[in-house]
């Protein structure tokens, strides 16, 4: 007998991860033909969103509410390198990569409204915290899966307006990761 390759535990993450990417498939019908978007396999919006209702509730509903509708802000803080020193020089550089499909390997965090994501698997809100560590009663919290969907929606070119970009030094970069220790 084989062992699974996933526990009980994972499951949540593993629905989260396929129900996002079938939302994101909509989304990319929908732009692409929009007559398209409900007839090809039989999948509506609602189809797509289903899942994550079902795993989050109102966690999913206030994730929509920050990622889409900018209930709160989401900022990506890229840490500036010795040869990004001149902005606009950055900013070729990243509209060059971008063209190439390449991602940036600039050490980044996000800001959530007022908290600090350096990982998807982890956020400084009192609500991670208390229900999803201590009390395990839920997978996620609103911030990391409002940052999953901006995300999600930014690779596929859906929504880039979610998520806005700041430059930040080094010592920056440290100081938001000592406000988290």
């Amino acid at each position: 007998m084989t062992a699974p390759l996933f526990s009980a535990t994972d499951v949540p993450a593993v629905v989260t991860e396929l129900a996002l990417k079938r939302y994101a498939e909509y989304l990319v019908r929908r732009r692409e033909k929009p007559e398209a978007a409900e007839g090809i396999s039989g999948t509506t919006l609602e189809e797509a969103l289903a899942p994550l209702y079902l795993l989050h509730g109102n966690t999913f509903t206030s994730a929509i509410g920050i990622a889409i509708h900018g209930a709160e802000h989401i900022l990506r803080c890229v840490v500036r390198q010795a040869a990004d020193s001149n902005e606009e020089e950055g900013k070729q550089q990243q509209h060059q990569d971008n063209q190439e499909g390449k991602f940036s390997t600039n050490r980044c965090a996000y800001m959530v409204g007022d908290h600090c994501i350096l990982s998807l698997f982890y956020c400084s809100c009192r609500a991670y915290g208390y229900s999803c560590i201590k009390r395990q009663e839920a997978s996620t919290c609103k911030h990391l899966l409002a940052l999953r969907i901006a995300l999600l929606l930014e690779e596929n070119g859906l929504a880039t307006e979610c998520i806005r970009e700041k430059r930040i030094t080094t010592e920056q970069f440290q100081e938001m990761v000592q406000r988290l220790l």
